[in-house]
Parts: structure tokens; sequence; C-alpha cells
């Protein structure tokens, strides 16, 4: 489909912002990692709380091998 991998970066740049926003509102995963889920997308943006910086680890497709 034309124009959706544009779509894609458009919702994981909103969803880094709504993070950006509030980081300690979305659900701890594992340890000090939190899981922002992707609205339109089966992706989630894992990240960390260090002090003040936010810390974007993998954004990943969320039905694929979770050991990878």
């Amino acid at each position: 489909m034309p124009g959706l991998g544009d779509a894609f970066v458009d919702e994981v740049e909103t969803g880094i912002g709504v993070i950006l926003s509030g980081p300690s509102v979305w659900r701890v995963i594992e340890d000090d990692v939190r899981r922002y889920l992707i609205q339109r997308f089966p992706y989630g943006i894992y990240y960390t709380i260090e002090g003040d910086v936010i810390v974007i680890w993998p954004i990943k497709h969320l039905h694929r091998d979770p050991d990878y």
C-alpha cells in the first residue's frame, strides 16, 4: 500500500511524543523496561527511564518471536 511506511513513521513519532509527555504512565514489562503500544500497527516501543533521559530500545513487532 502506498504511503503505509509514512503512516508507520507518523505513528512511531506520535508514540514517542506521548512517551515523552508522560513516561511513567506506561506499563513495566520487565525490570525497568516499559512498553508503549502503537495504535495502528502491531508494534510496541520499548524504553527505559534513566534519570531525566528516555532511552528508546527496540520498536518491535508484537506478533513475532518475543526473544529476537
